[in-house]
């Protein structure tokens, strides 16, 4: 099942993506609309702090060790119907980006996003293997057991970056020195209508008053950034703990904007 090379594409594309249904679209990946199936579906987890991937941890290092657990998942809904976040949709858009450029997703990651917007203390190291720097995510705020065994080693996500890379990061996003102006216009252009009175564009949360976001939380870890060039406003909370960061983020926000 571990198909490598220019096929492998095309098997993505037939067993993960269509299951007999009409084709999803890159734009339908990138905007949670596509209905896949999901290996990690987020509204049936009860428990964010559980073991939650379907296979050891240690065996996620490269996006293509996702290949296995993309199949099997009835899909949810047809596409373009609705929006709902898809973790496996993120991980076909990486392994389609590898496969058409050559090159793997972290290398991609840090040519094209963190060299331009100079975001030195960014990076994927292996959980098992942490620069001293990079903090342990942990479960609750009384142990000291951490989240090593509940996440993927390496794999498609996994990224460790600092307050200050993620603040280069939004004026190089909105300078047009990682994407072009008209690509920002475009991932702003909201899609759907989310959660919590949120709307969603292209990887970008959309907030009633105009600013971007980026935000989630997995085992051991939480993290928000929100930017709102009207205000010349960049927040970023990065926690972790995995509620930690969302309750510090909405009290900062709600003193910073009155609202």
């Amino acid at each position: 099942m571990m198909r490598r090379g220019p096929g492998a594409v095309q098997w993505i594309i037939e067993r993960a993506l269509l299951r007999g249904q009409r084709p999803r679209t890159f734009e339908q990946l990138l905007a949670h609309r596509s209905g896949i199936g999901d290996y990690l579906d987020e509204d049936a987890v009860e428990d964010p702090d559980a073991y939650l991937m379907p296979v050891p941890v240690h065996e996620l290092v490269t996006t293509d060790d996702y290949i296995p657990i993309l199949d099997g998942h009835p899909a949810k809904f047809a596409p373009g119907e609705r929006f709902a976040y898809c973790n496996s949709g993120y991980v076909i858009l990486a392994l389609i980006t590898e496969r058409v450029s050559g090159r793997s997703f972290h290398d991609l990651v840090d040519e094209r996003v963190c060299k331009p917007a100079g975001m030195t203390d960014t990076a994927f190291p292996r959980s098992d293997s942490l620069p001293g720097r990079a903090a342990l995510g942990y479960l609750d705020d009384h142990g000291l057991t951490t989240n090593m065994f509940h996440l993927p080693v390496r794999g498609s996500g996994g990224i460790y970056t600092t307050a200050a890379d993620i603040h280069a990061f939004w004026e190089a996003l909105m300078a047009g020195r990682i994407v072009s102006p008209a690509t920002v216009t475009d991932m702003t252009h909201p899609r759907s209508d989310a959660t919590d009175g949120l709307r969603y564009g292209l990887g970008l949360w959309l907030r009633p008053d105009n600013a971007v976001s980026i935000h989630g939380f997995d085992t051991g870890v939480g993290f928000v950034s929100v930017h709102d060039p009207s205000r010349h406003l960049t927040l970023g909370v990065l926690s972790n703990k995995t509620r930690g960061a969302w309750p510090c983020s909405q009290r900062i926000l709600q003193i910073v904007t009155g609202s």
